[in-house]
């Protein structure tokens, strides 16, 4: 009888969590410290279209999955398609207008990282650069078991942003998207170790151990601009991205910046904020849900 009491409060946990999360996204979204961690890497990525824009528009014209990945209607964060503008004007204005739309300009550095960056004449100059970091971030195991499985959803047309699986919590928050989220298509493998181990810290789950971070990770850590604090705060608006696309909880995306050097222990929300934990913002977000935060 306890051992099911136990399951049933573990799961009442995990569910509270995946609300408390989608809120905390929501709010660390329009966090200035964190857009401008954005910003910063998003100049960077600037000077590189300017300082080689033929080259650029020759890459994206031979890669057909650019286009796909910029305006897919399936992708949070996508670009809309203009007449009469090219794809690359259309990155570099997402890039420029970071401060306003963030979320657009994390998924144009993320399809900058993953579909051009490696074909550029610049990334063979900084290929040792480039692969001191994919050491730092994939040495591990972490990702030789991607620890999901794809499933069929009934849901369609809308969703609400983040990762509440129960309609108790969904409904509790007002964000819809027209994108389908990822926990709409995929789901933990229940057999594989990541999901036992984060079960064991009743954490939320949705589809294993980010990809995606791992991506723009790379990137921050090739343009190499960014200090200690400031990794924190990429780190955190890049969570909350994917938090609100539906696609990873925060532990599945912050175990992989974590390998960067980011500061995070496992099952602790405290430990993301070191360095904001005098902020009146970041105080009321872990208040929240104190009795869900280990505090040390």
């Amino acid at each position: 009888m306890q051992s099911r009491f136990d399951n049933v409060l573990k799961e009442l946990v995990i569910r509270h969590r995946e609300h408390f999360e989608t809120k905390m996204a929501l709010t660390l979204i329009e966090d200035q410290e964190c857009i401008n961690a954005v910003v910063k890497i998003s100049n960077k990525v600037i000077e590189i279209f300017e300082q080689y824009p033929a080259e650029i528009k020759e890459i994206i014209d031979k890669q057909p999955k650019v286009l796909t990945d910029l305006y897919s209607i399936d992708i949070y964060g996508h670009l809309t398609r203009k007449a009469n503008v090219s794809p690359y004007d259309d990155m570099l204005h997402a890039l420029k207008h970071a401060h306003e739309h963030p979320t657009q300009a994390l998924h144009v550095q993320m399809c900058f990282i993953y579909r051009i960056y490696d074909h550029l004449d610049l990334a063979k100059v900084n290929v040792a650069l480039k692969q001191e970091w994919v050491e730092k971030i994939y040495h591990s195991d972490l990702f030789s078991d991607r620890a999901r499985k794809e499933i069929s959803s009934t849901t369609k047309d809308c969703y609400k942003q983040g990762i509440c699986h129960l309609a108790f919590f969904n409904a509790k928050i007002a964000s819809v998207s027209s994108h389908k989220p990822a926990k709409e298509k995929f789901k933990v493998d229940e057999n594989s170790n990541f999901y036992k181990s984060t079960l064991a810290l009743s954490l939320p789950t949705v589809c294993g151990p980010s990809g995606h971070t791992g991506s723009l990770v790379l990137l921050a850590g090739v343009m190499n601009t960014l200090d200690k604090n400031e990794w924190q705060d990429y780190a955190l608006i890049v969570a909350s991205f994917l938090v609100i696309a539906g696609c990873h909880s925060f532990h599945e995306s912050m175990m992989v910046s974590k390998t960067a050097g980011v500061k995070y222990e496992y099952g602790d929300y405290q430990s993301m904020f070191f360095h904001k934990l005098q902020s009146p913002k970041i105080e009321e977000i872990l208040l929240q849900h104190n009795h869900l935060v280990r505090y040390k």
